[in-house]
């Protein structure tokens, strides 16, 4: 009975110590909002695929691509609590919208950089 109690007090300290750490950070402002559901729309489609499928080396592609625009706007940001606040919030539907957005973003980008590669080529002597 008491070692139930302990365990018990134990983990409700250690949830209130993480929400309060939680509240300190900085806010986090809509574009890393929005790229961090990307990012948890990346990481869901690699834990529901094989890493070896395309749909799994998609979710690895998206997942990275979103990591980069995070950390280049927010270097200080506790990455993994972020990402777990939000996914513990995120419903199925979201995660639908989110995909889509994140898509289609994710094609324009590669879009852009097959353009590039392009001009690049006919710039090449």
């Amino acid at each position: 009975m008491l070692k139930r109690f302990l365990v018990a007090a134990a983990m409700s300290l250690a949830f209130t110590t993480n929400a309060a750490a939680q509240t300190q950070g900085p806010p986090i402002d809509a574009a890393t909002d929005a790229d961090l559901r990307c990012m948890i729309v990346g990481l869901a489609m690699l834990d529901a695929y094989s890493e070896n499928s395309q749909e799994g080396r998609a979710g690895l592609m998206i997942a990275m691509h979103y990591l980069g625009r995070v950390k280049g706007r927010s270097p200080q940001l506790d990455l993994e609590e972020a990402l777990f606040s939000l996914s513990q919030h995120m419903t199925q539907q979201e995660l639908g919208a989110d995909g889509i957005r994140c898509g289609g973003e994710v094609i324009a980008t590669g879009q852009e950089m097959i353009t590039i590669g392009r001009h690049l080529q006919e710039r090449t002597p």
